[in-house]
């Protein structure tokens, strides 16, 4: 009784850190005074990562001298997320990464390329491979 016991709660262990390690945690601050103000399930999710597949979406959204929106949408595999950047179609006010299983999307109506580049670094390095 007691083996199965450690081995159910291994089990649990496991599946616990599996979990943990597939969310992404943001930063609480971004480069330019940007505060995360809270995040929730994304429900606009761009046709192509639809047909691509993903496993869950998150949209962030930041506060600072605007909006800032970025959603995560976490794929099966590295090569899923990748295969997202690939058809990925520039758009004004928007910039798109992938790390490990993850495409990323940082939209923010009034900025130029810098300002994106300069919260997409902070965000790449706290997300998990």
């Amino acid at each position: 009784m007691k083996r199965r016991k450690a081995v159910l709660m291994c089990l649990f262990a496991v599946g616990c850190s599996k979990r943990q390690e597939s969310e992404a945690r943001l930063p609480e601050s971004l480069p330019g005074g940007w505060r995360l103000q809270g995040n929730s399930p994304e429900t606009e999710i761009p046709p192509f990562v639809s047909t691509i597949g993903y496993e869950s979406a998150t949209r962030y959204r930041y506060q600072g001298p605007g909006e800032l929106i970025v959603s995560v949408y976490t794929t099966k595999t590295s090569s899923s997320a990748f295969e997202l950047v690939q058809k990925w179609r520039p758009e004004p006010g928007k910039l798109a990464f992938h790390k490990g299983p993850r495409f990323v999307v940082i939209s923010w109506a009034g900025s130029d390329n810098t300002t994106l580049n300069a919260v997409a670094k902070p965000l790449e390095e706290a997300l998990p491979h």
